[in-house]
């Protein structure tokens, strides 16, 4: 019998799932560098509640288009920021690449701007003065190989590289999945380390999982009747 009312348990957990309610949430990531430990930034809003920004002539694709970004149902923004003395050359995601649907940059779009409103977050960095807008990458990349990273963004040129109190414009990811925490990286030569909300992988869907524990059940209780 407990076991039984395990396997119920199991099958409202996933009911659950169909009945999430839509979210917004925001917060900042901390990157340590590997070999001086000191500590940049990246700030991030995920949220099932829309697109926060349509597609426009501003974005640019490493993967998608505006129809895959539109079709998406969760939405994952990104900006780096760098408060240390170094020039930060590329940063990158690791995510499953089956999970995305669009991958990019909006140009000149800053996260702590309207409409995405990157305020209230506690213990937030931001070095101030901003000495320069959004810095756009020189490129995206996205890799459908099952190697991490499979989004990079490339930062290494002397317009675009992020130095000193710069910061990124916003970068993005859409998909049909909520978020985990997985590793990810900034790089000048160090190795800047953090973990940032992502598209989870892949799982059953609700209903494929209570017909699976449904099916458990089945079995069980016909094993107790069989003994």
């Amino acid at each position: 019998m407990k076991n039984i009312l395990r396997l119920a348990a199991v099958i409202a957990v996933f009911s659950a799932v169909t009945s999430a309610q839509a979210v917004t949430v925001k917060g900042q990531a901390s990157f340590v560098g590997v070999s001086t430990a000191t500590t940049n930034y990246v700030d991030w809003i995920y949220t099932n509640d829309g697109a926060i920004v349509a597609p426009s002539a501003a974005f640019t694709y490493a993967h998608g288009s505006a129809a895959s970004y539109t079709a998406s149902t969760w939405y994952y923004y990104y900006q780096v920021e760098n408060v240390q003395d170094v020039s930060i050359f590329a940063f990158s995601l690791n995510v499953n690449p089956n999970t995305i649907l669009s991958a990019g940059f909006i140009s000149g779009a800053d996260l702590d701007a309207a409409p995405f409103s990157h305020t209230g977050v506690v213990g937030d960095v931001e070095a101030a003065p901003w000495v320069a807008g959004p810095t756009d990458p020189s490129g995206a990349t996205f890799n459908p190989g099952g190697i991490a990273p499979n989004v990079s963004y490339d930062f290494d040129s002397p317009t675009n590289d992020l130095t000193l109190d710069e910061f990124s414009t916003v970068l993005f990811v859409s998909c049909l999945h909520p978020p985990v925490f997985k590793f990810s990286t900034m790089q000048n030569g160090e190795s800047f380390n953090g973990a940032l909300p992502v598209p989870m992988d892949p799982i059953p869907e609700p209903m494929s999982m209570l017909l699976i524990a449904s099916s458990a059940i089945g079995l069980y209780i016909r094993k107790r009747i069989n003994k």
